[in-house]
C-alpha cells in the first residue's frame, strides 16, 4: 500500500511541476509579444482638405488571340473572384490576359501550403 502511495505522490508531483513550468513558458511568450508587438505611433498629420480626383483610366492593354479553349463564363468567372477580392478597398481591377498554365507534374506539388 505504501509503494501506491508513494506513486501516486510522485505522479502529482510531476504533473504540478510540469504544468509550473508550461505556465511559465506561456507568460514569457506573452511578455515576448507585448514587448515586441509595441510601436510608436507617428505624430498625426494635419488633415489635408480631401479633393476628389477622377481616376485615370487604365491604358488600354494589346488583347490577345483567345485560345480556341477559353470560354466567355471562366474569365467571367475569374474576374467576379478578383473583384471579390479587391471590394472595399477601392481599387478597380483590370484583366489584361487569361492564359493556361501547363504544368508537366502534378498539382499538389505547386500547391504551396
Amino acid at each position: 500500500m505504501n509503494a501506491l502511495i508513494y506513486g501516486l505522490e510522485v505522479a502529482v508531483i510531476g504533473m504540478v511541476v510540469v504544468f509550473i513550468g508550461l505556465a511559465i513558458l506561456i507568460g514569457i511568450v506573452k511578455v515576448m509579444t507585448v514587448i515586441l508587438n509595441k510601436k510608436e505611433e507617428p505624430a498625426p498629420k494635419p488633415a489635408a482638405p480631401v479633393v476628389p480626383t477622377a481616376p485615370a483610366a487604365p491604358a488600354p492593354a494589346p488583347v490577345a488571340a483567345a485560345p480556341a479553349g477559353d470560354d466567355a463564363a471562366v474569365v467571367a468567372a475569374i474576374m467576379a473572384a478578383i473583384s471579390c477580392m479587391y471590394e472595399g478597398t477601392g481599387k478597380r481591377p483590370v484583366v489584361r490576359a487569361v492564359r493556361a498554365v501547363r504544368r508537366s507534374s502534378a498539382d499538389w506539388k505547386h500547391a504551396y501550403m
